[in-house]
């Protein structure tokens, strides 16, 4: 490994001005598949193994239409994300079909011998062989400490397709490859992973956790992409000892490395690597660190799992010294449905796929799926407690705020009718965005987006029930995010990750001419 790495920095702060996003705009690094592409993006929300099967059948159904060569990006967090930044850094000799668990079908063509099918190298593998306590141990025992966490979630969602090297940094392709290995000789191309080709350009959400006793319990929004990594907005002063958080994006590469020099004019950054590469299951086990937490809460194992890396600022004074470790969160802890990310790249046309039932009628629900959304809006939450008491509706963090506020009945009745009519639900509209500085988001201009949800549907559980009995989810698609099987965290079995899928494929396809009006 080399020494010293030279990176490029990108500053975003608001005394930049108007940010240009380097996917779209950087002479030498810019992602030629996604230049020619209708200004569109999806997003998938967290719900970890959940989310992963479901997209499944979101992404089956998006190949069935040929439309993902008119997607420009893909905002993945938590389960999303480990669902989402696999199929973009699938080999290109990998059948997608294979990696998406093999063809889906309306609820009327399944069978109980499809409902239990597992493909090798498929999500549906790797969803019903999420060990993840099992995992960490094993990377506990290989002495891989402060990441055996990450490097666990690596094991599950990227080894099964080859793609999980923890030598291996990750950028967008061959141009990307030259470019920095052009300027650093001491790596070459077989240093770094690239998208598939033609993917769209993945969004990989997390967060870095305040320093709660120092600062309030806010969160900073991080993302990471194969260019750059980092949080977008200045923040001020709120990190360790003062230190400035936001307005720069670095290279992924250099993440996580000790700064050495700092070229404020050129943009560009010496570093020292860390002590391993920060390669694809850093992102991706960060961006579903929630799991962690729920590990931790339930099992006796030590803090160092929870995934923590070396944070900087290049465009800060005395850049070089200011460098704090943070704990890098669940991309769930700021937004849970990766729609932030897309309005702050003023993405007019949007997907969105939620994993959380929207459900007013039952109190733990409303507390997740209701929450994801109205918290968008501007709307009052719903706060759950196991203390009857100290439950009840509070208002949403003032962060939140990113859709006009008026416009949130109209999606709540148009959901509570859907399922009251037996779903699917989905739902579209036009929306003025709301400038949001703390996502970096500018306000003004109207963004489509279509809302698609994972609620009941009596048609659908009626006909898989028949086939199913006992083996049938009682209340699917209200499957657990956590604990839904005795002895497990996140495992699922093979009829509960394919009734997921093929739920995903029917929802998608019933939405399609909504769909098609926003992505082609």
């Amino acid at each position: 490994m080399p020494t010293e790495l030279n990176v490029r920095f990108w500053k975003t702060g608001d005394e930049t001005g108007e940010f240009n996003y380097p996917e779209l705009t950087d002479p030498e690094l810019r992602y030629e598949p996604i230049l020619g592409r209708p200004n569109t993006g999806i997003a998938i929300s967290g719900g970890g193994t959940v989310s992963a099967s479901l997209i499944m059948g979101y992404f089956y159904a998006l190949q069935e239409m040929e439309v993902f060569d008119n997607i420009r990006y893909i905002s993945g967090v938590s389960g999303g994300c480990w669902g989402s930044a696999p199929f973009c850094y699938l080999p290109d000799d990998m059948d997608d079909t294979t990696y998406l668990g093999g063809k889906k079908y309306q609820p009327e063509d399944l069978t109980r011998d499809i409902l239990k099918q597992v493909p090798e190298h498929s999500l549906t593998y790797a969803v019903t062989h999420a060990c993840i306590v099992e995992k960490a141990l094993l990377e506990i025992q290989s002495k891989h400490l402060s990441s055996c966490y990450v490097r666990a979630v690596g094991d599950i969602f990227l080894e099964p397709f080859n793609i999980s090297k923890t030598d291996c940094y990750f950028t967008t392709d061959q141009n990307a490859v030259n470019q920095i290995t052009g300027r650093n000789p001491g790596l070459n191309a077989s240093d770094f992973i690239t998208l598939k080709k033609g993917r769209p350009f993945p969004i990989m959400n997390t967060s870095i956790m305040s320093p709660k006793v120092e600062t309030g319990s806010d969160n900073f929004p991080c993302d990471f992409t194969p260019l750059y990594a980092g949080v977008k907005t200045h923040a001020g002063k709120k990190g360790k000892l003062g230190q400035k958080i936001g307005g720069a994006f670095v290279e992924p590469f250099g993440f996580n490395c000790k700064p050495v020099k700092v070229d404020k004019k050129e943009l560009m950054t010496i570093v020292s690597p860390g002590d391993e590469r920060f390669s694809l299951c850093h992102p991706v086990g960060g961006s579903g660190d929630a799991i962690a937490q729920d590990v931790m809460e339930k099992h006796t194992v030590p803090n160092f799992i929870l995934p923590s890396y070396k944070y900087w600022n290049p465009t800060a004074a005395l850049a070089p010294l200011a460098r704090h470790t943070y704990r890098l969160g669940d991309g769930g802890f700021v937004d849970d449905t990766g729609v932030a990310a897309l309005l702050a790249r003023g993405v007019e046309n949007i997907v969105v796929f939620l994993t959380e039932p929207f459900d007013t009628t039952t109190e733990q629900y409303q507390a997740v799926g209701y929450n994801q959304i109205s918290s968008l809006f501007g709307q009052k939450v719903y706060k759950w407690d196991k203390d009857p008491d100290k439950r009840g509706f509070t208002d949403p963090n003032p962060n939140s705020l990113m859709l006009e506020q008026e416009k949130f009945n109209a999606l709540k009745t148009a959901v509570e009718q859907s399922i009251q009519a037996g779903g699917p639900v989905f739902w579209k509209d036009a929306y003025t965005v709301q400038e949001n500085g703390w996502f970096g988001i500018d306000g003004g201009w109207t963004c489509n987006i279509l809302w698609i949800f994972n609620s009941r549907s009596t048609g659908w559980n009626d006909r898989v029930k028949a086939l199913l009995k006992d083996e049938f989810v009682p209340d699917f698609p209200f499957v657990k995010v956590f604990g839904q099987n005795p002895q497990s965290v996140i495992n699922l079995t093979p009829v509960q990750a394919n009734m997921l899928g093929n739920f995903g494929y029917w929802m998608s396809t019933s939405a399609e001419q909504e769909i098609r009006s926003l992505l082609g």
